[in-house]
């Protein structure tokens, strides 16, 4: 049963995040974010090993927060910055809101001087 209900929430998320593709994000100047590829693996992956089913369930329930977080008033910012001898700069951006009784935050990355992308999303 929980196989079956995960399965359904794996392709239902997916779906939802394909359609996501771009969105512009007023906290960062109106610049374009981009839902890839890469993006999305990252919510099943990391280190390359698959995370856990159950961290997996909760970051993929709550990509539904993707545009109210990109898109409210209200948002929290925290920027980092690192030097990678690969891309050279690499931005993380962090937006966090509290949504439903719990906060939610996204990591936008950007690699060098090319476009933001959706990378992460976690809860509190």
């Amino acid at each position: 049963m929980l196989r079956n209900s995960y399965k359904k929430l794996l392709e239902d998320t997916r779906k939802y995040y394909k359609n996501l593709k771009k969105i512009r994000c007023k906290h960062i100047e109106n610049d374009l974010i981009i839902f890839g590829d890469s993006g999305f693996s990252h919510l099943l992956i990391k280190d390359r090993k698959l995370r856990s089913i159950d961290e997996q369930f909760r970051k993929l329930c709550l990509v539904q927060y993707i545009p109210q977080i990109i898109n409210n008033d209200g948002i929290k910012k925290e920027t980092r910055i690192i030097q990678s001898k690969e891309y050279g700069q690499i931005e993380y951006i962090a937006l966090s809101g509290n949504f439903d009784n719990k906060i939610v935050k996204i990591i936008l990355r950007k690699l060098g001087n090319g476009n933001y992308h959706f990378w992460s999303i976690m809860d509190k």
